[in-house]
């Protein structure tokens, strides 16, 4: 997988916009599975044209922790970080 979009890989197709859609269903704090399902429900759909795996769910998220962009508190839950 390819993680910044470029000439031939769309942003939808990278994990770089597969975030950008993390970040959106992020709307409230919420465990790794319930974004999972959430997810699952917009993946391969007009919202997220591409399908992503579990896999490409995972390193977006650790892009996403890389980044600064979402942290998980003492409950395990992720949540966009307040800038």
């Amino acid at each position: 997988m390819i993680i910044f979009p470029s000439k031939h890989v769309s942003l939808y197709d990278s994990i770089f916009g597969l975030s950008g859609v993390l970040i959106e269903l992020l709307d409230k704090p919420v465990s790794i599975e319930g974004l999972w399902v959430k997810f699952s429900a917009v993946n391969n759909t007009k919202r997220c044209p591409s399908y992503h795996n579990h896999q490409n769910f995972v390193l977006a998220l650790d892009l996403l922790y890389s980044f600064g962009a979402v942290e998980v508190d003492k409950n395990f839950n992720l949540h966009l970080c307040n800038y």
